[in-house]
């Protein structure tokens, strides 16, 4: 066996102590030591520096070993609730291999985690070990983006741990599922992480890190699902869970996101500075996947100020940064963000190209929304070149895509979009059937009912001044609607 059977609390409580790993650098600072005083050659340097950022959890022994040389009691770095785990913590054998898996993850040497997590599946028959192994070895598949191989071992993992009655793993468990049902643009996403929230505050003492990550998690989602004002609710209650717990990629990861939301509200000012601090705090990290992202989003953020050419340089580098990682999941967010500016530029060939590019991308990955939404800018394209039919189609598509996604605030925002264009194109009656759709997607309650969805376009002149009063109406609505959304 890897690891020796632990009293039921010490198998809830999961890998390793739970600290304030700030106290660990506090300790080592007041006592003048450096990382290697610290570990000598009992662990490594990166060992000390991974539990001081709150990456790693020590085992007891490592604990104490940090405790020694910075003369500081045990109970110093504890969290609350900790102390009654130190004597089943004092019966784990430490285990190299486990321990292995656990130190390449934190050191985000992924593919040394797979290979070491596959061999561990190999071997290993205890249940808790082989769920502990699992969800590492998830993790290790999600930050590659590999989320067919990591949906899986989330599924067994929770198996074990739901017949085990362990919620200290299961909160842990569902929170990797989310992240993974999230890559895959599965609006359950969001539902499994209420699920993980809802089970981690029911835990006493409540996991404040896994608090922070869930509460980060549903911020996260709620952005991807165009809940603006319910993911800066998230993100904020992820800084009250957390204060001095967020690590710096944690933090760069919630700016950037925030960044999204500011800049779907109308506020850009915000949306400007959260962008820029996510990118300064991603380069200072050399994470050169998310520096993409970070830099998608200030991109989506100058191209609403009109700073076009700008836009145009911060996403030609994002786009350089995911062909450089080889990395495929996510890189039509940034070609779509490249369509929509040659479009608005008027650079209508180019922009279908990219966003054609974008479509077969999205369609290739299963990513439903960026599929939606390149058909989106594809109807646009379509209906510039005077092409009303092929601009029809598109946009039935894109609310095809998004209705069957379950996400109204983006159902609202085509609906609208298609409407105006009706508008412009003088259908009058068609645009306000859109309209009205508009504003049920989000609000039924205030759709309104005085035209009824038989309204043709073709009725009679004489009933056209009362069709535009209803649209304009249904347009008012539809405005009022998404304010309230947002």
């Amino acid at each position: 066996m890897l690891l020796t059977a632990l009293g039921s609390q010490a198998r809830r409580r999961g890998v390793g102590l739970r600290i304030r790993p700030e106290l660990v650098r506090q300790a080592r600072h007041e006592a003048g030591l450096s990382l290697a005083q610290v570990a000598r050659s009992d662990v490594s340097r990166t060992a000390i520096h991974l539990i001081e950022t709150g990456k790693s959890r020590p085992s007891l022994a490592t604990l104490q070993l940090i405790a020694d040389r910075t003369r500081k009691p045990v109970t110093f770095f504890l969290e609350e609730g900790q102390e009654q785990h130190l004597d089943s913590e004092s019966l784990r054998q430490a285990d190299p291999q486990l321990d292995g898996l656990e130190l390449a993850i934190a050191e985000e040497r992924f593919d040394d985690a797979k290979t070491e997590g596959r061999h561990l599946l190999d071997v290993v028959t205890q249940p808790t070990v082989r769920g502990r192994v699992s969800i590492q070895l998830a993790q290790a598949y999600l930050q590659t983006a590999n989320v067919e191989e990591a949906l899986p071992l989330l599924t067994s993992a929770r198996a074990i741990f739901e017949d085990q009655d362990d919620k200290w793993m299961l909160a842990d468990c569902l929170d990797w599922q989310a992240a993974a049902e999230h890559l895959l643009e599965n609006p359950a996403a969001l539902s499994v992480a209420h699920q993980a929230l809802q089970l981690a505050r029911s835990l006493h003492p409540a996991p404040a890190r896994t608090l922070v990550r869930i509460y980060g998690r549903i911020g996260s989602i709620c952005v991807a699902q165009h809940n603006w004002r319910e993911a800066i609710i998230a993100y904020q209650q992820a800084v009250q869970a957390g204060a001095g717990l967020l690590d710096m990629s944690r933090l760069a990861k919630m700016y950037n996101d925030l960044s999204i939301a500011y800049r779907r509200i109308g506020n850009l000012s915000s949306a400007l500075d959260f962008a820029r601090r996510s990118v300064s705090i991603h380069e200072l990290l050399q994470d050169r996947l998310s520096i993409g992202r970070a830099e998608t989003n200030l991109a989506l953020a100058l191209l609403r100020q009109r700073d076009n050419e700008s836009a145009s340089a911060h996403l030609d580098r994002a786009l350089s940064l995911f062909i450089e990682a080889d990395q495929t999941r996510g890189r039509a967010h940034i070609l779509l963000a490249q369509a929509e500016l040659l479009r608005d530029r008027g650079d209508l060939t180019e922009g279908r190209a990219k966003a054609e590019g974008a479509a077969e991308l999205a369609r290739s990955l299963g990513e439903e929304m960026s599929l939606s939404e390149a058909s989106h800018i594809l109807a646009t394209i379509a209906a510039e070149e005077g092409n009303d039919e092929l601009a029809d189609e598109l946009f039935s598509e894109s609310i095809s895509s998004v209705e069957k996604l379950d996400v109204p605030e983006r159902l609202t925002t085509v609906h609208a979009a298609y409407a105006k264009l009706l508008e412009k194109r003088g259908d009058v009656a068609g645009a306000l059937k859109h309209w009205r759709r508009a504003v049920a997607a989000t609000h039924p309650e205030a759709a309104g009912d005085e035209v009824g969805e038989t309204v043709t376009s073709d009725q009679s002149d004489t009933a056209k001044p009362g069709l535009v009063t209803a649209a304009t109406n249904q347009r008012r609505r539809a405005r009022m609607a998404a304010k309230r959304s947002a």
